[in-house]
């Protein structure tokens, strides 16, 4: 079982395999990781259907159905322009959860009065 940190990506292929275009599962779990320049996933393993990739073969198969990956390039530039993105555990059901905080607070913000 994996721990809450982790996430599954999930992409449906056609491969051409002996002539034939076969549909493919490919799937990556990733873990977050913090750099000192914000946060990257790091990927933690990888299928291709029921096989499981031995590590040293990330690359070859990453070449073979990573295209797939080029329709999630403009989402990865949105979010790096968000003011603050978290990656969180949810307090209740402990799910990842991710959290999207757009209030940039400054230095001359007040407080609302009470009524």
């Amino acid at each position: 079982m994996l721990e809450p940190d982790h996430a599954t990506f999930v992409t449906w292929h056609k491969a051409p395999v002996l002539g034939m275009e076969l549909p493919i599962v490919w799937q990556r779990v990733v873990s977050p990781v913090q750099t000192t320049n914000g946060w990257t996933v790091k990927l933690e393993s990888m299928r291709v259907g029921n096989l499981d990739i031995p590590e040293q073969y990330w690359g070859h198969v990453s070449k073979l159905l990573g295209e797939g990956d080029n329709l999630f390039e403009e989402r990865k530039n949105w979010l790096k322009s968000l003011p603050l993105v978290t990656l969180a555990q949810n307090d209740v059901t402990k799910n990842p959860e991710f959290r999207l905080y757009t209030y940039v607070p400054t230095e001359n913000a007040t407080v609302p009065s009470e009524r």
